[in-house]
Order: structure tokens, then C-alpha cells, then sequence
């Protein structure tokens, strides 16, 4: 089992290099829960490494940017569609 020291730095290259990362992902990466990435992204920007947005974190970098509200709100909108129809 990875230790958390390590997974913060893995956490940490893959934001560099990719310019975000999601919650998700991350924990089925490393098999762990959501909630211990999100603690590891807290610590992360704590240090500066790195900025938690919704649903992930992205690079502090300059080549990563958090899309507008508006752009977000367009994407996958069949699958909210499905998601709201089954909540109602």
C-alpha cells in the first residue's frame, strides 16, 4: 500500500503534467476514497502546488485553466438530463 507522502507527489506530477485531475479518478488510480484525495488536494494547496475547483483540482502553472460556469454547465448535458429524470 502506498503511502500518503508518496501519493501526494504522484498527485503532484500528474497535475503538472496534465493540468487537472479529478477526484474520481484519482481514488480509483490509487484505490483509495474520494475523501482522502480530497485531503490530499487540501494539503496540496496549502502548499501552493496546486488549486481545488469543483470536482478536481488544476495546476497553478499557467498552462491549466477552470472553465466557466457556462461552459461546464454545456457539457454532458444528456447525462444530467438522465440523472435529474431518476432523482424526480
Amino acid at each position: 500500500m502506498m503511502d500518503r507522502t508518496q501519493r501526494r507527489r504522484l498527485i503532484e506530477e500528474q497535475v503538472v503534467r496534465t493540468g487537472d485531475v479529478s477526484f474520481g479518478e484519482l481514488a480509483d488510480e490509487f484505490k483509495v476514497s474520494e475523501m482522502t484525495i480530497r485531503r490530499d488536494i487540501e494539503a496540496l494547496q496549502q502548499q501552493g502546488i496546486l488549486r481545488r475547483v469543483s470536482g478536481g483540482a488544476i495546476s497553478l502553472s499557467g498552462t491549466a485553466f477552470e472553465p466557466s460556469y457556462g461552459l461546464r454547465a454545456g457539457q454532458a448535458v444528456d447525462s444530467k438530463a438522465h440523472i435529474a429524470e431518476r432523482i424526480v
